[in-house]
């Protein structure tokens, strides 16, 4: 989810945007696809109809605010350029060795 505001003066050379949002990335997500036979085999010697399972699931996922700053001007009719400052701050790790992240920002946008 994110939200952009930004000026749209067609005298100016220059214009200014800002924007915010959010997001979560999943890092990883498995579960356990072959079951243990060491279990199995136990449970033939005693058929006592105890299930024994054993579930290394592992998961784990990030979430992020993010703002970006900057300015953009136009080329031609139908396109413009973009650049800016995108700052991210993690939200959902548990002690991340970095927590924030600054990234630079180009981008080139082109109406058809």
């Amino acid at each position: 989810m994110n939200f952009t505001c930004n000026t749209a003066y067609k005298s100016w050379q220059v214009n200014l945007f800002i924007n915010a949002g959010c997001s979560i990335q999943t890092l990883y997500d498995f579960g356990p696809q072959t079951p243990n036979t060491r279990y199995y085999n136990f449970l033939l010697l005693f058929p006592t109809g105890i299930v024994i399972t054993e579930d290394f699931r592992g998961e784990s996922s990030a979430g992020f605010i993010n703002f970006t700053s900057g300015i953009y001007f136009n080329i031609g009719e139908n396109s413009r350029v973009l650049l800016g400052a995108r700052f991210y701050f993690e939200t959902q790790l548990k002690d991340p060795s970095t927590s924030t992240f600054v990234l630079p920002m180009f981008r080139v946008d082109i109406r058809l």
